[in-house]
C-alpha cells in the first residue's frame, strides 16, 4: 500500500493510484507546489527532484508512507527604462531563498545600457543572492550616429534638417537633398 502524508503549501501525487501493488511495482511519486512554492524536500529522502519512481516492496500488510515540505519561492522584479532588457542566469520566475542569479543587461539595437539601480547598482553584469524577493531596474539610453534599419513613416518634400534619433525617441529624419527628407521608425 502507498500512503500520503498531507503537506502543506503543496500535495503528493502517486501514479498509478490504485487499492493494491504488487511487489517489484514501480510507481511515480510527483511534489506538486502550490502556486508560488517550490519543493524543498521529500520526507524521506534529501532531493529537490519533483518527480521520482519507487519499486515497491514484497513485504505484505508493508506502507510506503511518502510525503514532502515546500518552501516559498523568491522571484526578481526586473524592469527596464528605455530600450533594453535583462538576461537572468539561472532563468525564473521562482528561485529557492538563497540562489545567486548573474543579472545580464540586453540593449536593443541603437541603444547603450547605463546602469542598474535598485537591489543592485553599478554595469555590466551582476550577481545578486536572493533571500526575498527583489526589485531591480535596467536603464537604457539611445547611441547616437548609428545606422538606422527600420519602417518608412513619411516621404516627401520637407524643410526639415539632418536630425538624428532624439534620446527616447523611436523616429529619425534623414535628409536625401532638394528639400525631400525620410523619416523612419526604428525597429531594430
Amino acid at each position: 500500500h502507498v500512503a500520503v502524508a498531507d503537506s502543506a503549501n503543496g500535495k503528493v501525487q502517486v501514479v498509478p493510484q490504485k487499492a493494491g501493488y504488487k511487489a517489484g511495482e514501480v510507481v511515480q511519486v510527483m511534489a506538486v507546489p502550490a502556486n508560488g512554492y517550490l519543493l524543498d524536500r521529500w520526507t524521506d529522502l534529501n532531493s529537490r527532484e519533483t518527480v521520482r519512481s519507487i519499486t515497491l516492496s514484497g513485504d505484505p500488510g508493508y506502507t510506503l508512507t511518502v510525503g514532502a515540505s515546500f518552501v516559498a519561492g523568491v522571484q526578481i522584479n526586473t524592469t527596464a527604462v528605455g530600450r533594453g532588457g535583462v538576461a537572468a542566469v539561472p532563468a525564473g520566475p521562482l528561485y529557492y531563498p538563497g540562489t545567486s542569479v548573474v543579472l545580464s543587461p540586453r540593449p536593443h539595437y541603437g541603444s547603450k545600457f547605463v546602469g542598474w539601480s535598485g537591489a543592485v547598482q553599478g554595469v555590466g553584469d551582476q550577481t545578486l543572492t536572493l533571500d526575498t524577493t527583489k526589485t531591480v531596474q535596467a536603464t537604457f539610453d539611445n547611441e547616437a550616429n548609428l545606422p538606422v534599419f527600420g519602417s518608412l513613416v513619411h516621404w516627401g518634400r520637407t524643410d526639415w534638417g539632418l536630425s538624428t534619433v532624439p534620446s527616447g525617441s523611436d523616429f529619425v529624419q534623414v535628409s536625401i537633398g532638394n528639400n525631400h527628407a525620410l523619416a523612419l521608425k526604428v525597429d531594430g
